[in-house]
């Protein structure tokens, strides 16, 4: 079968249009590193790799409500250890202050340093966190929680509100408790009524500027009084090592959800990329090969092409 020359010029002329769009293609999928670059390159995969695209971003929005939680959490779970260690000082003193054998001067002593941890505790009560918000004061977080009075009283300005952030969809977590249940509702023993730290120390601290008395009857009243001292330090102690515990459980919780979603945000992408990525060395080694191709094309059009205008000019 003869092929004219119009069909023989209009066919390569395809050809190599045709060889030039794949390149253009190929080049594209080479620079973007994609094989899926519009929609209608593969629908149902396009669909697909938006609702990735909107998992990723719905668990990156919760990434950062973790770290958030994790900033608050971490820093209360500081402050707590703080608060944990000058009690249990709080209580040795509480002991060395019942030693019937300290005289005055000792017992002076014992008492400014009970009154510097006294205010070392409410600097710490007072934190406040990265952003500036303060970490015991419930909701009212730009309110500095706890003031002393020219009494040397302390008390808290804060709510009973517990900051919560939501770490994954329908699941929150507290990012703090409250100064009031913390610092002002401390576990007392015997079941004896929760009282403030600071009206704790303050209790301690009465107890031993009444010195000693000659009265026996006076005396075994301030001894007991002494004695159940040591047992508040000791119920203080616990109860803020409770809420440390209690933190560190919610921290606990914040960084197992925050590793659950960055391995599903890895997951998706994995995904996303089997989809829409392109093998960029299979995609070279074809726009190599297509270059090549169109270049002889190219080359044979050229010289057939003017061998067709030579004999018709002949």
């Amino acid at each position: 079968m003869q092929i004219s020359s119009k069909e023989f010029f209009r066919t390569q002329l395809t050809g190599m249009s045709d060889l030039q769009s794949r390149i253009a293609r190929l080049q594209q999928e080479v620079s973007t590193g994609k094989k899926l670059l519009q929609p209608s390159d593969d629908p149902s995969g396009y669909v697909k790799i938006q609702s990735l695209k909107q998992s990723e971003a719905a668990f990156e929005q919760y990434g950062r409500n973790i770290s958030v939680a994790n900033q608050r959490l971490s820093q209360e779970d500081s402050v707590l250890g703080e608060v944990v260690i000058s009690t249990t000082r709080l209580q040795e003193l509480a002991i060395a202050g019942a030693n019937g054998t300290n005289d005055p001067s000792a017992r002076r002593a014992i008492i400014s340093e009970m009154e510097q941890i006294s205010d070392e505790i409410a600097t710490l009560a007072n934190s406040v966190d990265s952003s500036g918000d303060f970490i015991f004061a419930g909701f009212q977080s730009r309110i500095k929680p706890f003031l002393k009075a020219t009494d040397g009283s302390i008390s808290y300005l804060g709510d009973s509100g517990r900051r919560e952030v939501e770490i994954a969809k329908g699941v929150l977590t507290a990012t703090s408790s409250s100064g009031r249940e913390v610092f002002m509702q401390v576990s007392q023993p015997d079941g004896l009524p929760s009282a403030s730290i600071f009206s704790i120390i303050k209790s301690a601290i009465e107890t031993l500027k009444l010195g000693d008395s000659p009265n026996p009857a006076t005396q075994a009243k301030v001894n007991q009084a002494r004695t159940d001292a040591v047992s508040k330090m000791k119920s203080a102690m616990e109860h803020f090592s409770t809420y440390q515990t209690i933190c560190g459980s919610r921290l606990q919780k914040v960084e197992s959800v925050r590793d659950i979603g960055q391995s599903a945000i890895t997951s998706s992408k994995i995904m996303r990329s089997t989809i829409e990525d392109s093998k960029i060395e299979e995609v070279a080694t074809e726009l190599s090969q297509k270059s090549l191709n169109l270049t002889a094309s190219q080359t044979t059009f050229a010289r057939i092409a003017q061998l067709s205008l030579f004999n018709f000019l002949r």
